[in-house]
């Protein structure tokens, strides 16, 4: 995501921390109602991601939750799923007002100039969409901003999802960290990573 899609701070109208701790006090939910509990995640993440929030939050609880393996999974088709709606809102039914938006923002020129750029060029389209991931801005503004390009949606896609992994990894990281540093009798993963030598908490 982004960075900001990965910690962000974008627009989000409430503390990050809140949907952190939500998710997190719903772990029992999650674990005991799959796969209905996934199907509200979803849904939410989305929503949220219209809307700018950040991606962070989510990423970290799920990695709280189901761990790294499990959690890339469910996350990467968050991040499918949020992408699509995202980019069919930006094209198809909101295309003017998400232009506008786009337009009052003090980076217009500069990305008015890149639209065209990578109609022509599918190679440098794809190198600007991995790099806008490492770039601070809101991680639902990504797909927004590409849906207003002649980038085909497959092409996008592909190659914002695999620019949105390392962040995506180092989220879940942190947050299955939080979650055996949370167990009595877990290894503690900060000490393993500094030490390489295991030592219980």
């Amino acid at each position: 995501m982004c960075p900001d899609s990965a910690t962000g701070t974008g627009f989000a109208p409430f503390p990050p921390l809140f949907l952190f701790n939500v998710i997190v006090g719903a772990k029992d939910f999650f674990l005991e109602e799959l796969p209905y509990s996934l199907i509200v995640y979803y849904v939410v993440f989305v929503s949220c991601a219209i809307v700018f929030i950040p991606f962070g939050p989510f990423c970290i609880a799920i990695g709280f939750i189901f761990g790294v393996y499990w959690g890339f999974l469910i996350q990467m088709g968050a991040i499918f799923l949020s992408s699509a709606v995202l980019f069919v809102i930006g094209r198809y039914l909101f295309k003017d007002y998400v232009n506008g938006l786009i337009s009052k923002t003090d980076g217009s020129h500069v990305w008015k100039g890149l639209m065209k750029y990578m109609g022509k060029d599918w190679k440098e389209a794809a190198k600007i969409n991995v790099l806008l991931c490492f770039m601070p801005v809101p991680y639902g503004s990504h797909p927004y901003l590409f849906s207003l390009t002649s980038v085909p949606f497959e092409q996008f896609v592909v190659f914002f999802m695999l620019g949105m992994i390392p962040n995506t990894v180092l989220n879940l990281l942190i947050g299955a960290a939080i979650s055996e540093a949370a167990e009595s009798d877990g290894i503690n993963v900060y000490h393993l990573i500094g030490t390489g030598a295991p030592e219980r908490t």
